[in-house]
């Protein structure tokens, strides 16, 4: 008689497991990558404090899915910590070897490259200073034309002419008293 209902086994054995965890020692690699393009961006464009804040905290994140898609994809969903650890592991040894490769082709071409992205910023520089005079010197026009059309009539809030009426009157009602 067998069973209607089988539950798959989640035992994995050591030879899988060691398997895994070498698989996660390759996953360092992709994740070396990421940190050396980066590294190579910021060599090639100069960046914003921020922008290098957000690159610091994206490299994490990338790293993060990499391993959750490493899991799910190979390891049947089953998040271990070794995993973890031969990424770290696999990212170490990079850096320690093909990583410097990398960066040492990679600061080359970056320095190749490195003048046309200046001349473009230059002139894009220059477009951009060339467009902010235009809307300053409109803008400077526009205030004088809104100034002459203001009423200059009435500045303050007080109702000036009626002062030097009330002034008359009283020195009037002053002298008819005298007499």
């Amino acid at each position: 008689m067998t069973a209607a209902f089988v539950i798959p086994e989640t035992f994995v054995s050591p030879e899988e497991q060691m398997l895994l965890f070498a698989g996660a020692c390759l996953l360092g690699i992709p994740c070396g990558l990421v940190f050396d393009g980066m590294r190579l961006l910021r060599r090639l464009i100069p960046h914003h404090p921020a922008a290098v804040a957000a690159e610091d905290v994206l490299f994490p994140i990338i790293s993060i899915i990499l391993i959750l898609g490493y899991t799910s994809a190979f390891a049947l969903g089953q998040f271990r910590m070794y995993y973890v650890f031969g990424c770290i592991l696999g990212f170490i040894l990079y850096e320690c070897t093909l990583g410097q490769i990398v960066i040492t082709v990679g600061g080359a071409i970056c320095r190749i490259l490195r003048a046309p992205f200046r001349i473009i910023r230059k002139s894009f520089a220059l477009i951009c200073k060339k467009v902010h005079g235009i809307f300053v010197k409109n803008n400077k026009k526009t205030e004088k034309a809104q100034k002459n059309t203001q009423n200059p009539l009435q500045l303050t809030p007080q109702m000036v002419y009626n002062k030097k009426r009330n002034i008359k009157k009283v020195k009037q009602n002053a002298k008819n008293k005298k007499r």
